[in-house]
């Protein structure tokens, strides 16, 4: 669902099977069946499967040989230890790149949240470090602020920015980012007093004096948030699980997270937590009238047109439209636009007995002997 408030697309769905006639002709629907991201044998793709379902999978996997791994902790502090660890193991003993491992986790707080991480992390990933050095304690940087941004650091940009909006190709200007886009600090801030970004299909650049909200927005992605993930892969995503985050761990956000990976899908934490996020399925149910209100601004239009069509035939001096145009309409308007809306109570137009209802079933008792001739998507004879 959105980040913020609504359901859009569950509720275009709704309607669409409360009415998949009106659905039919205004919007398709497409089923994605096949797996693009991970081979039909992969373990990530058959555990997501169960997850989506409220499954708890039941195999943990081993690092090296499986694409499927979850490391069970005790703690958080025992969490990050072993978060420490696998990245060195990943890229030592895997020959996984720095630039290939993406942490995701549901919250920015806590011992092992968004901020936490990618303030450990940067020693680990940034590009410009020897790993040998942070892992021998030769890197010194307890007195870096995670706000400060270094030379090799990856980055994301928290909000849109259009240099000129008269300009039609945004995507070239030095000033154009969008909220969401990750990339790397290709010089040193400090020294140079302007932020340089490669964002891998162009490198932006904003300066100190005039470009600050910018550069106040941008900040470390060694982790982010499984909302800022939707829509992104990595060959490896690392899922640290903690029972502090429980208000956000959530069926479709574990699901959400899971599914970014394309080769290894690590999960590092507590195993209580994120058995008990996947079984959450109701806790993301939202509450919206969407559905509803499409469903009654149609009936409404319908109705208007159902009068309409009803005047015409009382009107005995209308000569406008011959008798077999009358008739094509007539079957038409019922086969295509006059449904009955059981489930909604106060859908009055659609109740039997109503005066709309008898008069309609009158004009369609009078031509019955040509209501074979339309086949059902038949155009409109007029």
């Amino acid at each position: 669902p959105p980040v913020s408030k609504g359901q859009v697309m569950r509720d275009l769905l709704n309607f669409h099977e409360q009415n998949d006639e009106l659905g039919k002709t205004n919007y398709s629907l497409t089923y994605l069946q096949k797996i693009h991201r991970t081979s039909n044998k992969s373990m990530i793709a058959e555990n997501a499967a169960k997850i989506i379902q409220g499954i708890v999978p039941d195999t943990q996997g081993v690092l090296g040989e499986d694409d499927y791994v979850f490391l069970p902790t005790k703690s958080d502090e025992e969490t990050m230890n072993t978060i420490k660890d696998s990245v060195c193991r990943l890229i030592n003993e895997f020959g996984y790149k720095k630039e290939d491992i993406q942490f995701i986790i549901p919250q920015s707080t806590g011992d092992v949240g968004e901020n936490k991480l990618n303030e450990e992390l940067r020693w680990y990933l940034n590009t410009s470090f020897n790993l040998e050095d942070v892992e021998s304690n030769k890197l010194v940087h307890s007195s870096v602020k995670l706000k400060t941004l270094l030379y090799g650091d990856r980055v994301m940009f928290t909000k849109n920015h259009r240099d000129n909006y008269e300009k039609k190709d945004l995507i070239k200007s030095e000033k154009n980012v969008f909220n969401g886009e990750i990339g790397y600090v290709i010089n040193n801030p400090d020294l140079s007093k302007e932020l340089e970004v490669d964002l891998s299909d162009r490198i932006v650049k904003f300066t100190n004096s005039s470009d600050q909200s910018i550069i106040n927005t941008t900040k470390l992605a060694y982790a982010i948030t499984v909302h800022k993930s939707q829509g992104s892969e990595s060959p490896v995503i690392v899922m640290p699980i903690s029972a502090a985050h429980h208000y956000m761990l959530i069926n479709n956000l574990i699901y959400t997270g899971v599914t970014r990976a394309k080769k290894l899908l690590l999960l590092i934490g507590d195993e209580n937590a994120y058995a008990k996020g996947i079984k959450r399925m109701g806790d993301s149910l939202r509450r919206t009238g969407l559905c509803y209100e499409l469903i009654t601004d149609f009936n409404e239009n319908r109705l208007k047109l159902l009068e309409s069509v009803l005047d015409n035939f009382k009107s005995s001096d209308n000569n406008e439209l011959i008798d077999e145009i009358k008739i094509a309409f007539i079957v038409h308007l019922n086969k295509h636009l006059v449904r009955r809306f059981d489930e909604f109570d106060d859908n009055e137009m659609f109740e039997q007995g109503s005066d709309e209802d008898r008069q309609l079933d009158t004009i369609l008792k009078e031509t019955s002997d040509d209501m074979g001739a339309f086949e059902d998507g038949s155009p409109m004879p007029f």
